[in-house]
C-alpha cells in the first residue's frame, strides 16, 4: 500500500525512489517509537529508579553531614561562651539545688550568688559536663544555640508598679 502522492511526486519527477524510501523508513520509525514509550521499557524504569534512589540517599546523607557540622559549631561557641563569660563562684555556705535531665544536683555557693542566681542575673549551662555559672545574657545566647546546655535561668521577679506589698519582699530562705 503506498501514498497516492508518493506515487504522482514520482511520476512528475519531483522526487526519485531513494528518497521516497528513506522518507518510509523514516515515517515507520516514528510510529515504532510512538508505539513502544520509554515507560514500557522495564531496565530504563530500573535505571530511573536506581538515580531517583542514589540521588535520595545522597540527600539524607548531605543533611546529615550539615546538621553534624551545626551541631559541632553550636558546641563550640557554647563552649566559648562559656569560658568567656565565667563567674567564678568559689565555694559558699548556701548549697544550691536545680535540676540536670532528671537528676537533682546541688552547689555550695556564696550568699551573693546564690541571690544572683534567684533574681535571674546569673545562670547555670553544662559545657562538657561541667557546671558553668554564667550572666543571664550569656545564658540566653546558650539557649538559642543549644537549649539543653541551659540547666537554670530564673526569669526574675516581675513587679508590679501598683503592687502594696512590692517593697515587702519574701525572703528566699523562708520556709513554709
Amino acid at each position: 500500500m503506498t501514498n497516492p502522492f508518493q506515487d504522482q511526486f514520482l511520476k512528475a519527477g519531483l522526487v526519485d525512489k531513494k528518497r521516497v524510501n528513506k522518507v518510509k523508513q523514516e515515517q515507520h520509525k516514528k510510529r515504532k517509537e510512538l508505539r513502544r514509550k520509554p515507560d514500557d521499557d522495564p531496565v530504563a524504569k530500573t535505571a530511573e529508579l536506581a538515580l531517583l534512589r542514589q540521588k535520595e540517599q545522597s540527600r539524607q546523607s548531605n543533611a546529615q553531614r550539615d546538621r553534624v557540622a551545626r551541631e559541632k559549631e553550636a558546641l563550640s561557641q557554647i563552649k566559648q561562651l562559656a569560658a568567656g563569660n565565667r563567674i567564678e563562684a568559689g565555694l559558699g555556705d548556701v548549697t544550691f539545688h536545680f535540676a540536670d535531665t532528671n537528676k537533682i544536683k546541688k552547689m555550695s555557693l556564696p550568699k551573693g550568688i546564690v541571690d544572683q542566681l534567684s533574681n535571674g542575673l546569673l545562670g547555670i549551662v553544662k559545657v562538657d559536663d561541667k557546671y558553668e555559672i554564667v550572666p543571664a545574657v550569656t545564658a540566653g545566647k546558650i539557649r538559642d544555640r543549644l537549649p539543653e546546655a541551659l540547666l537554670f535561668l530564673n526569669k526574675g521577679r516581675d513587679t508590679d508598679p501598683d503592687d502594696p506589698y512590692a517593697e515587702f519582699p519574701i525572703p528566699e530562705d523562708f520556709e513554709w
